[in-house]
């Protein structure tokens, strides 16, 4: 417990100190909110407000904020560590590999709680209306759903990525992984399909989160997201398996 404390606290602090990743991951969502309200903002309709507060668009502002951040600070972190060396001189101090992925794991959730909650904070004062259920939805789709889709992303650490392609590859992914997930489904089949996109998965489960909080259970929506989490799980536990400390492509 002290090791895990000690670990936390300075993956915590070397977090903080990366103050790009906080204007990526959340002031940029939060800025092109904005603008694309800023006649509501100016003149609030109370009833435009509700509506878009019990859409799917805020499912997406999320669905941005915890796929970036799981991405970038925790499988591409881990990826960046393990190829430069670093995560190797963390597992001969810590003891173990899990315990380094599994701290990072919860201080970048740690910060995305309280990135969530900020951006809920400034949609719900810019609009003037206050949606207890609607917060309360993003802080369970970042605890439950941001576990399996960090999951099925640490495929990407059984690949070999040079640390200066890391950037590349993680644009294009997120951007492939949106421009799919904000693709409209035709039909049944198709929307269970899209469901396997991680911005897609987010989304949906978001609208879920919201939907039991207000009183309305979509079965076919939850057999979907449990599937979908079921195969990103196995995903997962195949890529951890497969994890190794030692550099990639370092190894003759």
């Amino acid at each position: 417990m002290r090791k895990f404390k000690a670990l936390y606290h300075v993956i915590f602090l070397d977090t903080l100190d990366n103050k790009f990743v906080f204007v990526f991951n959340l002031l940029m969502p939060t800025a092109f909110y904005l603008s694309n309200n800023f006649s509501l903002i100016l003149h609030p309709s109370p009833n435009i407000a509700r509506q878009i507060l019990s859409s799917n668009a805020i499912g997406l502002f999320w669905a941005y904020i915890i796929f970036v951040t799981m991405l970038n600070m925790v499988i591409f972190q881990t990826l960046a560590d393990r190829e430069s060396g670093f995560y190797k001189e963390y597992y001969f101090i810590v003891g173990s590999k899990w315990q380094i992925f599994v701290t990072n794991f919860l201080v970048q959730q740690t910060i995305l709680l309280i990135e969530i909650a900020l951006f809920d904070l400034i949609v719900m004062v810019s609009l003037r209306v206050w949606n207890t259920a609607l917060f309360a939805a993003g802080l369970i789709t970042t605890l439950v759903f941001a576990i399996p889709v960090t999951l099925v992303c640490c495929l990407f650490l059984t690949l070999k990525i040079k640390i200066k392609s890391i950037s590349i590859i993680e644009t294009l992914f997120i951007t492939a992984m949106f421009i799919l997930g904000t693709m409209p489904a035709s039909n049944g089949w198709e929307d269970l399909l899209m469901t396997f996109d991680p911005v897609y998965y987010l989304s949906k489960g978001s609208s879920f989160s919201l939907n039991i909080l207000t009183g309305n259970v979509n079965l076919t929506a939850l057999l979907q997201l449990a599937i979908a989490t079921l195969a990103y799980v196995l995903v997962g536990a195949y890529s951890l398996s497969r994890f190794d400390v030692k550099p990639i492509l370092r190894r003759a």
